[in-house]
């Protein structure tokens, strides 16, 4: 006699492919969200330095005074964080005109602004 039996069910090997494709593929979105993350704080770190950049410029425009030509470093806290201003003010090609560059810091001695903005000033007579 013939003994048929039907089995249903995964072998070992059909089980150790799907780990596999499993782990792969958990090993990529991990890697998407960590990647995710870190551009997230930069972004968020870009944005409210932008905004501390913004706010020096309107300090600036506020004084109403003619800008002297000199270098200015500053700190401020915003966010829960203390930022670091550089302020450059420069003579240009017109005698009754300032640019000013305004550079956004994370720590005292990073040699790259995390952000700058430009602006320019006009002496009114």
């Amino acid at each position: 006699m013939k003994s048929t039996t039907n089995q249903s069910g995964i072998t070992l090997l059909e089980l150790l492919v799907a780990l596999a494709v499993f782990s792969i593929s958990a090993m990529a979105i991990l890697d998407t969200i960590g990647t995710t993350s870190r551009v997230i704080g930069h972004l968020e770190q870009k944005t409210i330095g932008h905004w501390v950049a913004g706010n020096q410029l309107a300090d600036l425009q506020l004084k109403s005074t003619w800008p002297n030509i000199r270098v200015t470093r500053t700190e401020v806290e915003m966010s829960d964080r203390l930022w670091f201003i550089v302020t450059k003010v420069e003579a240009t090609a017109r005698a009754d005109m300032r640019k000013i560059t305004v550079e956004v810091r994370l720590d005292k001695d990073h040699q790259s602004p995390l952000t700058s903005r430009v602006a320019f000033a006009g002496n009114v007579k």
